[in-house]
């Protein structure tokens, strides 16, 4: 019974130790995509947004 607690030790111990990795990983990556987009590209990709004025949305009401 002792090495089968042993051994789950074990594995959870290395199973902390990936998740760790992961953790470490996923905030490496969160880092660089945020990187990746300046400034310029994001006030371009806002202005590639058409969103309709109010009069044309109370016009489009209207006419239903």
């Amino acid at each position: 019974m002792a090495a089968k607690n042993s051994k789950v030790r074990d594995i959870i111990g290395e199973m902390r130790q990936k998740l760790a990795e992961l953790d470490e990983l996923r905030t490496q990556l969160r880092a660089e995509s945020a990187q990746s987009i300046t400034p310029s590209q994001s006030r371009e990709m806002l202005e590639e947004i058409i969103v309709p004025s109010l009069e044309t949305i109370r016009e489009e009401r209207k006419r239903r």
